[in-house]
C-alpha cells in the first residue's frame, strides 16, 4: 500500500490542500478515528482565517490528538494565522509542528515557506536543508530552495538543485521555468528560452514560463516576441501584471521573490 502522503513528508501542500479528515483517516489506517476527532478535523477545513484558527484550536484543545495529528493542526492553525497577519502567532504554530513531528520533512518545508514569506531567506534556507536531509528527493524543497538560492544569486547552487528536480521528476513544469531563469541570470538567454519553450510545452498555461521567456526575448533581441509573451502570462495569472512596469512600449520585467 502506497504511503499516507502526510506521514511520509507534506510535500509542499498545506493541510487544508490534503484535507485534515483525509489526512487524519490516512495516518490512522490501522485504528479508526472516533467521530469527534473526525469532526474536529473536518471542521478546520474552513477558509476563513478566523474560522480556520478557532477550528484549529478547537481541535488542539480537545486533547484528542497527538503525535503526527497534532502538528498538522498546528501547522494548518499556522496558515491560518499568516493569512490573518498574525506572522508571530504563526511563527509559535509552526514551532510546535516541528517540535512534536521533528522527523518529517514536510513540517520544515513549510515553515521555510513561511520564512520566504517574510523574506528570512536565511531561515527559509536552513529549513529546506533540514527537510532535504530527511527526505534527500523531496523535489518542492529542491525546488524552493533553488528559487532562493537564484534570487540571491548563487547559480551554481541553484542549478544543482533545479537539474537534481528535474531529474527526480521531469515532467513538472515550473522546475524549467525556474531553471530557465538561472540560465538567464548566467546570460544564456538561448537555454533560457528552451527551458521555458519546454515548460510551456509540458503545462501550455504555466504563466510564470510566458513571463520568463520574455524576459529572455527582450534580452536575446527577440523584442517583436516580448509583449505577446507577457500578454499571455498576465491573461493566464492576472497577478503578474506586478511584475511588468511599462516605459511607453518596453516592459521591465521583475520576476516576482521567491
Amino acid at each position: 500500500m502506497q504511503p499516507p502522503l502526510l506521514c511520509v513528508a507534506i510535500r509542499g501542500l498545506s493541510v487544508a490542500t490534503l484535507g485534515l479528515a483525509t489526512l487524519g483517516l490516512t495516518c490512522r489506517a490501522e485504528q479508526a478515528l472516533s467521530a469527534a476527532q473526525i469532526a474536529l478535523y473536518t471542521n478546520c477545513q474552513k477558509s476563513a482565517p478566523a474560522s480556520l484558527i478557532d477550528n484549529c484550536t478547537a481541535a488542539i484543545d480537545s486533547k484528542l490528538f497527538s503525535g503526527l495529528e497534532l502538528a498538522g493542526l498546528h501547522l494548518e492553525r499556522a496558515a491560518g494565522f499568516e493569512a490573518a497577519g498574525d506572522g508571530n502567532s504563526a511563527s509559535m504554530d509552526f514551532n510546535r509542528a516541528i517540535e512534536l513531528a521533528p522527523g518529517n520533512a514536510g513540517m520544515y518545508f513549510n515553515r521555510g515557506k513561511f520564512f520566504c514569506g517574510r523574506g528570512d531567506y536565511e531561515s527559509a534556507l536552513r529549513d529546506f536543508a533540514a527537510a532535504l536531509r530527511l527526505d534527500p528527493g523531496y523535489v518542492a524543497a529542491l525546488y524552493e530552495r533553488g528559487r532562493v538560492l537564484e534570487y540571491r544569486g548563487d547559480t551554481a547552487a541553484a542549478l544543482a538543485d533545479l537539474s537534481e528536480a528535474i531529474r527526480l521528476s521531469p515532467s513538472a513544469a515550473p522546475l524549467y521555468a525556474q531553471r530557465g531563469l538561472v540560465y538567464f541570470r548566467l546570460q544564456d538567454f538561448k537555454r533560457a528560452i528552451e527551458e521555458e519553450n519546454t515548460a510551456i510545452r509540458l503545462d501550455p498555461i504555466e504563466a510564470i514560463a510566458y513571463l520568463f521567456r520574455a524576459k529572455a526575448y527582450q534580452a536575446a533581441g527577440r523584442t517583436d516576441q516580448v509583449s505577446g509573451d507577457v500578454d499571455t502570462a498576465i491573461r493566464l495569472n492576472p497577478t503578474l501584471a506586478r511584475c511588468v512596469h511599462w516605459n511607453g512600449q518596453v516592459p521591465l520585467i521583475v520576476p516576482p521573490p521567491p
